[in-house]
């Protein structure tokens, strides 16, 4: 069987406070999702959102330093 890894990716994320329900024009679903409180709220570079418990974040991001380019936002200057 082949082996694959995830592709390096950026997004954008919050870390939701309070039980959140996220309507299918936000989540690109047909359904609702519901976010509970530690999970993250993450926006891809298509736009799409999708939500994340708090120990999968952990393992598969990392934070980026505020200094570097925002990778999601094309045009943007940061000299």
């Amino acid at each position: 069987m082949a082996r694959f890894r995830r592709i390096p990716s950026f997004i954008e994320a919050h870390r939701i406070q309070k039980r959140t329900l996220v309507g299918p024009s936000q989540n690109g679903h047909q359904g609702m999702l519901v976010a509970y409180p530690g999970d993250y709220l993450c926006v891809d570079s298509q736009g799409h959102a999708f939500l994340c418990s708090a120990e999968e974040f952990k393992r598969q991001y990392e934070p980026i330093e505020e200094q570097e380019p925002h990778p999601l936002r094309k045009g943007d200057d940061h000299d």
